[in-house]
């Protein structure tokens, strides 16, 4: 943890209270940076600390459960995202997917009722919604038929795509009113509710970064479909190593009497 803290440039400083009581004395012996040291003498103290770990017995420092877990927390969260940096270098070596040429996209478009005006209130959205769900389905079924087939991306015409269980329904309306109010109620034009785009939404995961790419591809070149938002987490991963690819497409009805915005991981 000390190694990969340095890494980082975090200063380890550990307070008084991370040690048990008696065994301060020690502690503070064993764990002790210079305070007024020069750049050189630091760089030799911080040295000195990790020859001492590799022959130090911590059973010999008694810890707070607190600061046990503290570590636990850290050391897993460490483990998790070098195995996810490892999982996305054997999938993706060369970096197609964050190298790929389409940027970041975020376009203010309000939902829209089934008039054809902004919605008006959560009840408006849903009547959108639960019309849109099978609409938005049967797209992306169908898109997924022409990755491997008719897509210069992708190598393999028998691509496995794997639709995750739980996903055939919509946002709970509780958590879409909180979503609103928390994230949207100071957003102008109003209402809040307008500018929730993840009420229908999807996940598909795909085996290869050439299936991505392609399916990418198919829906830039579907004319019924406009990109509202786009965000390239295999560009910028999230803090712990995440990656994935988070669309807002907004989807019309074959006569274009209704269009509605449906997330897409």
């Amino acid at each position: 943890i000390l190694q990969y803290s340095h890494a980082f440039g975090i200063a380890v400083s550990p307070r008084r209270d991370f040690f048990q009581e008696e065994e301060e004395d020690v502690a503070q012996e064993k764990w002790k940076i210079m305070p007024n040291a020069s750049d050189a003498e630091h760089r030799r103290s911080v040295d000195d600390i990790f020859a001492e770990i590799d022959n130090f017995d911590i059973d010999l420092i008694k810890l707070h459960p607190d600061t046990v877990e503290y570590f636990e927390t850290v050391t897993a969260y460490l483990k998790c995202f070098d195995e996810l940096e490892a999982l996305y270098h054997e999938i993706d070596p060369s970096h197609t997917l964050a190298n790929y040429d389409m940027p970041d996209i975020t376009r203010p478009i309000q939902q829209l009722s089934m008039s054809g005006d902004t919605v008006k209130n959560l009840a408006e959205l849903y009547e959108v919604a639960e019309a849109m769900l099978p609409v938005f389905k049967a797209k992306i079924e169908d898109l997924l038929g022409g990755v491997g087939t008719s897509s210069p991306c992708a190598h393999s015409s028998d691509a496995l795509f794997h639709l995750p269980p739980g996903e055939n329904k919509l946002k709970g309306k509780r958590r879409a009113s909180e979503k609103a109010k928390d994230d949207y109620s100071k957003k102008e034009p109003g209402p809040p509710e307008s500018w929730l785009y993840d009420i229908v939404r999807e996940s598909i995961l795909f085996d290869t970064a050439d299936q991505i790419l392609g399916f990418l591809e198919l829906i830039r070149a579907d004319e019924s479909i406009e990109i509202v938002k786009s965000k390239n987490r295999f560009r910028s991963p999230t803090l712990s190593g995440y990656r994935d690819w988070n669309l807002q497409l907004q989807i019309s009805t074959n006569d274009g009497s209704m269009k509605h915005i449906c997330e897409l991981q």
